[in-house]
């Protein structure tokens, strides 16, 4: 068996996914090594991690047979807080030390990813915070698949003209860790954060980040303690046809942001640096918040979280492209 399928079998993606109209047997959860995400301070790390981990409990909504469930009572005392906070529209507290923890789920029975044991960090990182991440107690995973958070208007002019360097940066802490180029292959999310406030963001994306399923669905919850809606919305849930599209549609967003990004000299950079470094680089683009409008630490609107399943989908995706599956 030759690395790369050792790595698969590893990680769980050769795995056959049991799915359809009835509950599945229960299964095993697969152990999916730590998601690392990497991002320069003020690039909405903690956000997006709270919009992802607030669309996780709420996903029964889409897949009637799921459950997420916290595997101990710090992340369990975690999602409650965000819950709490998501209702209030408060943002995260602001800095590295209003954020160190670790997140531990179980998701179970995922339509077209099966049941997976997540676990992530909110934790500065080693490429962006180097010298701030000495306290954490567990290594920087550099095998599984990686998400890089990317706000393009918190950069400025002059530093998102030299991204393909913060690139760099990147590899250059892998390979000082001990990952060498060509030891073995590293995908990495490419995350465009706070996608609602890029000012030319082509016409198309703006639209895929507004016309996200995945929330709507969400939206049309019902709380046990409102009185019963007028006129309820209808939302069904997908099944595996339909979260099929739903890739499809993400694969092509994939590929229209890269045209988008090679379309610029610094953007061209970026794909060519990952080119020479054996880096297979995705795109995604989400909103955590769904509005930039803030008044101290509260947004103005409540947190309308766009899309921010698409790099977590990337991840579970078996493979070197999800249109092998398709």
């Amino acid at each position: 068996m030759g690395l790369i399928s050792k790595i698969k079998d590893w990680l769980g993606w050769s795995k056959p996914v049991n799915v359809g109209g009835s509950p599945p047997p229960p299964t095993p959860s697969v152990p999916m090594p730590t998601l690392e995400i990497f991002a320069q301070p003020g690039h909405g790390k903690s956000s997006y991690l709270w919009s992802v981990l607030y669309m996780l409990r709420k996903m029964n909504l889409v897949w009637p047979n799921y459950l997420c469930s916290p595997r101990d009572e710090t992340t369990e005392e975690a999602l409650d807080g965000i819950h709490e906070n998501f209702l209030a529209a408060h943002l995260p507290g602001r800095g590295p030390e209003a954020n160190q923890r670790r997140y531990h789920l179980d998701l179970e029975n995922m339509v077209r990813w099966g049941t997976r044991d997540l676990s992530v960090w909110d934790w500065p990182d080693p490429v962006f915070a180097g010298s701030l991440n000495g306290n954490r107690p567990e290594k920087t995973n550099w095998i599984s698949p990686a998400l890089w958070l990317v706000s393009l208007q918190d950069l400025g002019q002059v530093r998102a003209e030299t991204l393909d360097m913060r690139f760099d940066d990147l590899i250059r802490t892998r390979t000082r860790q001990g990952f060498p180029v060509y030891s073995r292959p590293f995908r990495l999310m490419v995350v465009l954060t706070k996608g609602d406030a890029i000012p030319n963001l082509p016409l198309r994306l703006r639209q895929y980040l507004k016309e996200d399923p995945l929330w709507q669905a969400v939206r049309s919850e019902v709380s046990l303690l409102s009185p019963p809606p007028s006129a309820p919305a209808i939302h069904r849930p997908l099944d595996e046809d339909e979260m099929r599209v739903y890739v499809g549609t993400m694969v092509g967003i994939h590929e229209e942001i890269r045209d988008w990004l090679e379309s610029t000299l610094v953007g061209h950079m970026l794909i060519r640096r990952a080119a020479a470094n054996q880096v297979d680089l995705r795109f995604a683009i989400v909103s955590a918040t769904g509005s930039g409008l803030v008044e101290g630490q509260s947004l103005r609107l409540p947190w309308t979280p766009r899309r921010v399943l698409d790099p977590l989908f990337w991840v579970l995706e078996p493979g070197s492209t999800p249109r092998d599956r398709i």
